[in-house]
C-alpha cells in the first residue's frame, strides 16, 4: 500500500539530491550522464585504492598478448 505513494512520501520532505547523496530520481531527468560522473568520481574507482594496490601485486607484470 505505501509503495504507490513511496516517491510522494519521499518527495514529501524536499531533501534534495545532494543531501541524499543520491543522483537516482534528479528533477532534471538527465540520471545517466549524472550517474557515470558520480561513479567516475567515486574514490572507490580510484586507481590507487589499497583493494586495487592488492589485486595489482597478485598479476604478474609481464603478460603474454591474447588474441581476445
Amino acid at each position: 500500500e505505501v509503495r504507490e505513494e513511496a516517491v510522494n512520501l519521499c518527495d514529501a520532505w524536499g531533501f534534495t539530491d545532494f543531501e541524499l547523496n543520491s543522483v537516482l530520481g534528479r528533477a532534471d531527468g538527465n540520471v545517466y550522464p549524472h550517474l557515470l560522473r558520480w561513479a567516475e568520481a567515486s574514490s572507490m574507482n580510484s586507481p590507487t585504492t589499497e583493494a586495487c594496490a592488492r589485486v595489482e601485486s597478485l598479476v604478474p607484470a609481464q603478460r603474454s598478448h591474447s588474441k581476445m
